[in-house]
């Protein structure tokens, strides 16, 4: 399974023949499961265009297999050709995730507010991602006492004296703003 994209167009296909020679993909009717409908894309690529392939990439937090009694951040992909899982530990002493959706009220291509996913009005509203890791230290009474953090809208005061911080990033979602 491939992704055709350009800057204002993509579609997604299974090659059905890759020539790594002359750059050429074929994808033709048929083809591996679930095989293609149309050999027609919808429109003609250009070499502008970028080719990927497509694998599900889900992140999670769970306990730490390389710091036991920590938590981490873990990513689980499958690729679209065989379905099967690769989880793998990327980092330790991650002790939460959360994303919530930037979703733009105003048509002003800018996000009025930030809702969780349950709460988004209208998903073609969503403009951005801000994406918030809590991270902890992987050592426990690196403080004197312990200490409240603010994550996610919640305050809380942990019965452990580790370090923590939130750190955040907002992500623009491609093709949605100019």
């Amino acid at each position: 399974m491939l992704l055709i994209a350009d800057c204002t167009v993509s579609a997604i296909f299974n090659a059905t023949d890759v020539n790594l020679g002359n750059g050429k993909i074929k994808h033709d009717t048929g083809g591996p499961s679930p095989g293609n409908s149309t050999k027609v894309l919808g429109t003609a690529f250009r070499t502008d265009a970028s080719v990927y392939r497509l694998i599900t990439r889900t992140y999670y937090v769970a306990p730490s297999a390389r710091k036991p009694g920590t938590n981490a951040l873990w990513s689980n992909s499958v690729p679209a050709y065989d379905g099967q899982a690769q989880p793998e530990e990327m980092v330790e002493g991650v002790d939460g995730l959360a994303l919530v959706f930037g979703e733009d009220l105003d048509g002003d291509k800018a996000a009025n507010r930030y809702v969780t996913a349950n709460a988004v009005g209208t998903w073609n509203n969503v403009v951005s991602v801000k994406a918030q890791l809590l991270l902890a230290t992987v050592r426990d009474n690196m403080a004197t006492a312990p200490q409240a953090y603010t994550f996610n809208g919640v305050t809380t005061t942990p019965t452990d004296r580790r370090l923590r911080s939130v750190l955040s990033s907002v992500i623009t979602v491609r093709n949605r703003v100019p």
